[in-house]
Formats: C-alpha cells, sequence, structure tokens
C-alpha cells in the first residue's frame, strides 16, 4: 500500500497525468480556484486509475460542480442562512 501511494503521490507532485479538460467541456464559470483544483486533483486520480478521458473529464466537471454547491452550501451555514 505504502508503494502505491508513494506512486501516487509523486504522480500529482509532477503534474499527473491528466490536465483541465479544454473550455469546451469545463463548466460554465470555473472561475474558482479552490473548486477548480479540487476538481484536477480528482482528474488526476481517475487518470492514475486508468480512466479514459472522457470519463476524466465527467469527473472533472461533477467534481467542480460538487465543490461549488459545497461551497454555497456552507457559506450560507456559516451566514446562519439555510
Amino acid at each position: 500500500m505504502r508503494t502505491s501511494c508513494f506512486v501516487i503521490v509523486s504522480l500529482l507532485a509532477l503534474g499527473g497525468c491528466a490536465t483541465e479538460p479544454d473550455s469546451s467541456t469545463t463548466v460554465a464559470d470555473a472561475s474558482d480556484p479552490v473548486c477548480t483544483a479540487t476538481a484536477a486533483a480528482r482528474s488526476r486520480d481517475a487518470a492514475v486509475n486508468g480512466y479514459d478521458q472522457e470519463a476524466q473529464r465527467n469527473i472533472w466537471q461533477d467534481a467542480y460542480k460538487s465543490c461549488v454547491v459545497w461551497k454555497t452550501k456552507s457559506t450560507l451555514v456559516e451566514s446562519g442562512r439555510r
């Protein structure tokens, strides 16, 4: 387990096997840097685990959307609104 974790961490440190999808496949407003980084990390995880480019793009989009939703809900809870 340690070896595989080391390999994955090493690949991620080197930029991973995947990049952020091109603009034709990204979420309309992919301007949130935290969510963009989170989505890119999930896409790299998918690449390391052998997923094809289409799956990586779908994972990037889903991760980005989920992050934005989570941040929106988190902000509402912190501000006392739900």
